[in-house]
């Protein structure tokens, strides 16, 4: 099932249609948010995978997050 939030993301990247991508797509903002929310740095994207096109997607993901995102999830609402 598609997230209310993924279908923002959907309308301007249509790749994420294919649900591959979009849960890469998903997993990086996780990730990303997830660090963040540790303390951990967050200025280098990891390898995600050596297939570029999952790379990019996945580099698309981490880039994505806001800080409103990161605000949420710092209160336990996303």
């Amino acid at each position: 099932m598609i997230k209310a939030s993924s279908a923002q993301f959907i309308k301007r990247m249509p790749e994420l249609k294919n649900p591959r991508y979009l849960r890469i797509f998903e997993d990086a903002r996780e990730a990303h948010i997830a660090l963040v929310v540790a303390g951990q740095p967050t200025d280098k994207v990891p390898l995600f995978s050596r297939y570029a096109t999952y790379q990019t997607v996945y580099r698309k993901g981490w880039a994505s997050v806001t800080e409103f995102d990161i605000r949420l999830a710092r209160l336990g609402v996303a």
